[in-house]
């Protein structure tokens, strides 16, 4: 009788100390979050914990993790188990997003109006008229920016579809086109609004090259859950002058 209540209580404080070793894990991923938002780029000290797979396919944080099974998880280089939980390509392939831009280009990644996530190029050039193409979003441009003497270009780079989620990109790209300042090709920019599919839509600026992933603050919730090294990536706004002192 003894012994059985001494094996309970060894298995309640296994699970209390399993407990206490994730929120430890969810509490450094909004540390890292909270450093981002706040603007303060330093490294947020953290404890190196072991990072381990269980059988069950879930990520364990800490040492000598046991997963659901009772079996000890194997161990795994973080980078390793980040890409396989975004299904990021990393080979020696060149990246889609690895060309130099012009002053007043910027790339965006956006949900498509055939149902896909693609990668958009906006480009703002100097015209005698107002020209927008595709010339369905004409009205949305004006509605936006009114009619001014530019030509403005929506380049789908990775579909056939179009979208309407380019209303901070396109005035990222009047910004670098009025300053006659380039923005690097593995900056994107993300609309200001929340995105119901958001780790879809880093997951597609990421495996193609991305090295900074501008987006509203809206969003931040949505990457609490996300890998911390996710975090390295994001420059969050809050406002659509904030974006511009980030860039310029």
């Amino acid at each position: 009788m003894v012994d059985n209540e001494f094996d309970r209580l060894i298995e309640l404080n296994e699970a209390i100390v399993s407990q206490n070793e994730k929120l430890i894990a969810q509490n450094d991923r909004i540390i890292r979050l909270l450093s981002k938002l706040t603007g303060d780029d330093e490294k947020v000290g953290m404890p190196n914990l072991d990072v381990v797979v269980g059988e069950d396919g879930n990520v364990l944080v800490g040492e000598n993790l046991k997963d659901s099974a009772g079996n000890t998880a194997p161990r795994k280089p973080k980078e390793e188990i980040v890409s396989e939980k975004l299904d990021i390509i990393e080979d020696d392939e060149d990246y889609l997003l690895d060309f130099d831009l012009a002053a007043g280009e910027v790339l965006f990644v956006s949900n498509s109006s055939d149902g896909g996530i693609d990668i958009y190029k906006l480009s703002v050039k100097p015209s005698d008229e107002f020209i927008v193409v595709p010339t369905e979003i004409q009205s949305e441009i004006e509605s936006e920016i009114g009619s001014v003497n530019n030509e403005i270009i929506i380049e789908n780079l990775t579909g056939v579809g179009t979208t309407s989620q380019f209303k901070v990109p396109l005035l990222v790209a009047f910004e670098s086109f009025n300053q006659d300042i380039p923005i690097d090709s593995n900056r994107v920019i993300l609309d200001d609004e929340t995105f119901d599919n958001l780790p879809e839509i880093l997951r597609v600026a990421i495996e193609n090259g991305a090295k900074k992933v501008h987006l509203s603050l809206k969003n931040a919730m949505a990457t609490l859950n996300a890998p911390p090294m996710i975090v390295d990536y994001l420059e969050f706004y809050k406002n659509r002058e904030q974006i511009f002192e980030k860039l310029f």
